[in-house]
């Protein structure tokens, strides 16, 4: 069985994929990435095999996720993230959904400077959630306390 998924990535599937990774990844335009993944694909040989299919483009990787994963984890990818200067990310395993998430929201707070403008952008959709009753991770907390702090020292109001 082979299938493409998109949403809003596309996620091949099927086999023979992982010969396609270094086209899939240089039709993105990328060229250094970071393959994360836990500790049992590390011992069956898929993190070896992933990194030498990838032909040079895979430069890291983490394989140490949980299945819940910890903030210290997302933390430690985003290290390897910036010490590589990675561009794209492969990811491996279920609980790998819940790190993309968190390494993402990092990365994106990492990447807009602070500003009020910056500040409020995040704050109002946050709270708007928040009152609406959905439910909050940690790096949304985390990142929130981060952002209201700055907000409220540099001369912003108080809601």
């Amino acid at each position: 069985m082979n299938w493409n998924y998109m949403q809003p990535v596309t996620i091949p599937f099927g086999e023979g994929k992982l010969a396609q990774l270094p086209e899939e990844v240089r039709g993105l335009g990328k060229t250094r990435g970071i393959l994360i993944t836990s500790p049992s694909f590390e011992r069956r040989g898929l993190v070896s095999k992933i990194t030498e299919e990838s032909g040079g483009l895979i430069v890291c990787h983490y394989a140490k996720i949980s299945p819940n994963p910890q903030v210290a984890e997302c933390e430690e990818c985003i290290r390897l993230i910036r010490e590589n200067a990675c561009d794209f990310v492969v990811a491996l395993g279920g609980s790998i959904a819940a790190i993309i998430r968190g390494v993402k929201k990092a990365v994106e707070a990492l990447l807009l400077p602070l500003s009020l403008d910056n500040a409020k952008n995040y704050l109002v959709p946050f709270l708007s959630k928040v009152e609406r009753g959905e439910p909050c991770d940690e790096i949304e907390l985390q990142r929130f306390h981060e952002e209201y702090t700055f907000y409220i020292n540099h001369g912003g109001n108080s809601y």
